[in-house]
């Protein structure tokens, strides 16, 4: 529009010399400028809008997706209290987490990280959330099928334009047993006194493929007075104004050296804030989502 305004003089000076009547030049100029003013206002007018009712629609998505996750900590009175908190990048995100019991006492866990940001992703949380609570109403409620089922639900809708690690986990406090489940996802931390030990589960993660295959399992013993650290990519990778990840090492040596009298929120908070003074007030280019599960441990008194 900028160049054909630019180029208006020069077809009004070539039309001016036709044997036609016609206003002076200079006039005709003006009208077409501000006609062309007004057709630009009105365009970038339903522009704004657009991004306006764009950004409207991500908060409500973003909003939505929070109602997902657990809306307080759950403590077990057999010993075992799960809290978890995310900070999206954008208001819609592309992490999940839950936890809950299910009907024969044991609790379930559940982090899952979807490539991509935006509603997009936000969409593929939405059916893990609802697959997984559909899963959970079944009587042999099992993790291999679960995260089968949400791998051939993501299969179908995106066909490998999206996927999604996750790692999943049910507690049995009765027996003292964790067992987990991996796909593709970054594995979890046992802190067991002053040591965080990687629990390695290596497998790819879900929407790969629409035929089953086995996820990889394992079962451990919880030790006494233990916590379990899961979390998603998003914390490995925050990044400084050098680019300078916060990496493994970091995260690891920060989960061992946390004290054992911290509740799970004051374990969550001295991460994070750890996390944001590595970045140097540069925002997080991903989801960070972190769950910590206190394992055979009774929740400490309110201060």
């Amino acid at each position: 529009m900028f160049i054909l305004w630019l180029l208006m003089p020069v077809f009004l000076f070539i039309y001016s010399f036709l044997p036609l009547e016609h206003p002076p030049v200079v006039l005709t100029w003006a009208g077409y400028s501000l006609t062309a003013f007004v057709i630009f206002l009105f365009l970038r007018f339903l522009e704004i809008s657009e991004v306006r009712e764009q950004l409207l629609e991500g908060e409500f998505c973003g909003t939505i997706q929070k109602n997902f996750f657990p809306a307080e900590k759950l403590v077990d009175e057999r010993g075992i209290t799960c809290y978890g908190t995310c900070i999206p990048y954008k208001d819609a995100g592309g992490d999940y987490y839950d936890f809950f019991k299910l009907k024969d006492g044991r609790v379930f866990f559940i982090l899952g990280d979807v490539t991509g940001h935006g509603l997009s992703a936000s969409m593929i949380t939405t059916v893990a959330k609802t697959v997984v609570l559909l899963e959970a109403e079944r009587e042999d409620f099992d993790l291999q099928r679960l995260l089968q089922e949400i791998s051939l639900t993501i299969y179908n809708m995106t066909r490998k334009r999206r996927m999604m690690s996750a790692v999943a986990g049910i507690i049995n406090p009765t027996t003292s047993r964790l067992q987990l489940i991996s796909a593709g996802h970054l594995p979890p931390v046992l802190k067991d006194g002053d040591a965080a030990n990687e629990i390695p589960l290596p497998s790819l993660p879900l929407g790969l493929s629409k035929k089953p295959r086995p996820f990889t399992t394992t079962e451990v013993d919880i030790p006494k007075n233990s916590k379990l650290f899961i979390y998603s990519d998003g914390i490995i990778e925050g990044v400084n104004w050098k680019n300078q990840m916060f990496g493994y090492d970091s995260f690891y040596k920060l989960v061992a050296d946390l004290p054992a009298q911290n509740s799970l929120e004051e374990d969550a908070a001295s991460l994070i804030e750890c996390l944001r003074s590595h970045s140097q007030g540069r925002t997080f280019e991903d989801d960070v989502t972190l769950v910590i599960i206190d394992l055979n441990k009774e929740e400490k008194n309110e201060k």
